[in-house]
């Protein structure tokens, strides 16, 4: 066992899994081993420059392919709410927040990037730079909050995960998507996988159960 405080729980202990990769013993969230990447309640901007969107992931690059996987992510989202002010946490360069305007949302975005938040004004896009909790948004102001693989970057999930709460409107949905370390992908390949890990800036690869966390709000989760 190691010792290691859980961002999520706040137990002690983790188990090792292979490479980086840990296992919390109290609620099973499962994260890469570096203890300062808790230190801090925020992720690192640094981390989040022009060569994350266009190099280590193709945002920019492969554009198409991205805007047809956003457009598959709100097709989730659309038969619980079709239109409203929506806010895309960790928008990064915009791409769903074009996607949600084609189909009539009031779409808004912000990100810890600077680089990418300004890559999205230059697209007419309105979006913030900065941390989810010191960006002032009003007390149920969204109709639809996004954490679409964003919430496994936030050393404080549950601080997310509280201010998303005071955030929406009080018959808001919360769509999450984040990685499943369940899947056979992850199965079948996980030295691969811990290298990856080793590698990337994502903190927490984990299934989190958003539902006990918004209350009455709906809250969407899916894996990939």
């Amino acid at each position: 066992m190691i010792t290691s405080l859980c961002p999520l729980c706040q137990a002690t202990t983790t188990r090792p899994l292979f490479g980086p990769i840990e296992q919390c013993t109290g609620c099973g969230l499962v994260r890469t081993r570096s203890a300062s990447q808790f230190e801090s309640s925020h992720p690192d901007p640094k981390q989040y420059g022009e060569d994350y969107f266009t190099r280590r992931n193709l945002y920019l690059p492969e554009q198409a392919a991205f805007l047809k996987m956003f457009a598959s992510t709100l097709d989730r989202l659309q038969p619980f709410k079709a239109s409203g002010k929506l806010l895309d946490i960790g928008c990064g360069p915009g791409l769903l927040l074009k996607v949600a305007l084609e189909r009539g949302y009031s779409a808004h975005g912000c990100d810890i990037s600077e680089w990418a938040t300004a890559f999205a004004r230059s697209q007419g896009l309105d979006v913030r730079t900065g941390v989810l909790q010191e960006l002032q948004y009003r007390t149920g102001e969204f109709d639809i909050v996004v954490l679409n693989h964003t919430l496994e970057h936030m050393p404080d999930p549950l601080g997310t995960l509280h201010e998303v709460y005071r955030i929406l409107a009080n018959d808001g949905a919360l769509l999450v998507g984040v990685p499943n370390f369940a899947s056979l992908n992850v199965a079948s390949d996980a030295r691969s996988l811990g290298r990856a890990t080793a590698r990337s800036t994502s903190l927490a690869p984990y299934t989190v159960n958003a539902n006990a966390h918004v209350g009455e709000k709906q809250a969407f989760v899916y894996c990939a």
